[in-house]
């Protein structure tokens, strides 16, 4: 992570402050009219791949680990339009703003053709691939599966990383107080009654695990939608 990218979520993370309900409320108010409304909805799982040595490596582990080639190196989920619920070594579980991540170089084609681009400041982000988003049928059109989520996100807003990994283990749910990205996407949903992988710990499922599970549990493949609605929706934001 370059330093802008580090000091933007630094400052975006103090202007919400630790209090979950509000930090939604403000999330909630500018959705509404978010250009990524447009393709994104709150529980969208959204599996992508970095672009540094580091993630060729996590992809080479994961491959080991369960067996095949695994594509994905990192999950995240949608909060609200336009909002990723992220985990990350620096900044533990968060709410972060969608165009911080450059997914698929929208980004740095937009710089190549906009006009005085070199006279801005360089646009904040983290580079990666789309590798994938899936969207579960049961929250289109449910409020109350979207305020279920709310909640359950707002429980773990501010927990560490999990540095232990799959290595991890705890006793009593109550006393899992970390996660690292695939980790956060199956505890959630299994808090809103919809477990992905319910035959594996949440510390063994991997970005690959949710990638090959997905589809077979009835999730809708919206990766296209992602693909189209990428480019205006950094455009415009």
């Amino acid at each position: 992570m370059d330093q802008a990218t580090g000091k933007a979520i630094e400052e975006f993370l103090a202007r919400l402050g630790a209090d979950a309900e509000r930090a939604f409320e403000a999330i909630r108010g500018s959705a509404t009219t978010s250009p990524w409304a447009s393709f994104q909805r709150p529980g969208d799982i959204v599996l992508t791949r970095g672009r540094r040595p580091l993630s060729h490596l996590n992809a080479v582990l994961q491959s080991v680990l369960e067996g095949g080639i695994a594509r994905a190196t990192h999950a995240m989920m949608v909060a609200a339009p336009g909002y990723y619920v992220d985990a990350s070594i620096r900044f533990g579980v968060s709410v972060l703003p969608a165009q911080l991540f450059c997914i698929d170089g929208v980004v740095e084609r937009m710089r190549a053709v906009a006009v005085g681009e070199q006279a801005t400041a360089p646009r904040p982000m983290w580079r990666r691939r789309l590798v994938a988003a899936f969207r579960h049928p049961d929250f289109e059109n449910q409020p109350e599966r979207h305020q279920a989520l709310q909640q359950a996100i707002a429980e773990q807003l501010g927990q560490p990383y999990n540095m232990r990994f799959i290595f991890k283990r705890v006793a009593d749910p109550d006393d899992d107080r970390s996660a690292f990205c695939s980790e956060l996407v199956a505890r959630t949903f299994a808090k809103l009654g919809l477990p992905i992988v319910p035959e594996r710990r949440f510390a063994a499922v991997l970005p690959h695990t949710l990638l090959r599970s997905l589809g077979n549990q009835g999730w809708v493949d919206v990766s296209n939608d992602y693909r189209t609605g990428l480019n205006g929706a950094v455009a415009a934001s």
